[in-house]
C-alpha cells in the first residue's frame, strides 16, 4: 500500500506526543478513533484557528503545548495541500447584517463586523449571484488578482466607504501565528488586508496594505471565487 508521504510527516509527529499508559488515552486523537492521523491534524487546526469551537474528543488535546500546536499547524501548511489557491473571478459584497439578516453569527450586533469563524462560516454558506461555491480569499489570491489586473480597482459590491475597511483572509495557506498571552492562553493571528472604498481621496478601490489579527477580534469580510 502507498503512503501518503504528508500523511506520514502528521504522524510521526503525533508520536512524539505523550501517551498515557494508564488509560491508553492517545494525546492528540481528537477525532476519537484510537489513532493518530491527518483528521486529528486538520480538526485540530481548524480548532485552534477558531474555524470550529469544539472537537469530539476535546479531552485529548491535553498535553499539546503552544510550540507544538505551532508546529503542527506548519507541518499541515507545507505538507497537505487539501485547499489548492485559486484564481478570483467574482467578488461578493461585504459581510452586512442588514444585507444578510438570515445569517446567525456568533456576535449578535448588528453592522458588518464579525469574529474571524463567523467570516469562514459565511462564505462557505453563501449563496450570491447564482453561484454557492464562495471561499475566504488567501492573501496571496488577492495579491495574485491584482498583479494580473492592474487597471481595475479592487471593487467590492456595498462597500461605500470615503476611507478604507479591514477585511478578514483566509489562513489556509497563510499559517496563523501562535503566541501566549499573559493569562497563558493560546493567541492566533490570521492575516488581514485593508482596502479603500469608492470614495477614497487618492486611491479608490484599492488595496491599501496587509497585516495581521487576532481571531477574536471583530471586523468585516467579503467572499470570493
Amino acid at each position: 500500500m502507498n503512503s501518503n508521504p504528508s500523511t506520514y510527516m502528521i504522524i510521526c509527529f503525533f508520536l512524539s506526543l505523550s501517551l498515557s499508559s494508564q488509560d491508553l488515552t492517545i494525546t492528540g486523537d481528537v477525532d476519537c478513533n484510537g489513532e493518530l492521523n491527518s483528521e486529528d491534524a486538520s480538526l485540530i487546526l481548524q480548532y485552534v484557528t477558531n474555524v470550529i469551537d469544539s472537537l469530539p474528543c476535546q479531552e485529548n488535546m491535553t498535553g499539546l503545548t503552544p510550540s507544538q500546536l505551532e508546529e503542527m499547524i506548519n507541518v499541515i501548511n507545507e505538507q497537505v495541500n487539501l485547499y489548492p489557491e485559486q484564481d478570483i473571478t467574482m467578488i461578493s459584497p461585504l459581510y452586512d447584517s442588514a444585507t444578510f439578516p438570515t445569517y446567525l453569527t456568533w456576535g449578535a450586533g448588528e453592522g458588518t463586523a464579525i469574529y474571524y469563524a463567523d467570516a469562514f462560516r459565511f462564505c462557505a454558506q453563501l449563496t450570491y449571484d447564482g453561484y454557492d461555491d464562495w471561499r475566504l480569499p488567501t492573501v496571496s489570491e488577492i495579491h495574485r488578482h491584482v498583479q494580473e489586473n492592474p487597471e481595475q480597482g479592487f471593487v467590492i459590491p456595498n462597500h461605500d466607504t470615503t476611507g478604507w475597511s479591514t477585511f478578514w483572509c483566509s489562513a489556509i495557506h497563510d499559517s496563523p501565528s501562535a503566541s501566549l498571552t499573559s493569562s497563558s492562553g493560546l493567541s492566533y493571528n490570521v492575516p488581514v488586508v485593508n482596502i479603500s472604498g469608492p470614495s477614497h481621496a487618492t486611491l479608490p478601490n484599492q488595496i491599501l496594505f496587509y497585516g495581521a489579527m487576532g481571531t477574536y477580534s471583530m471586523i468585516s469580510c467579503f467572499c470570493v471565487r
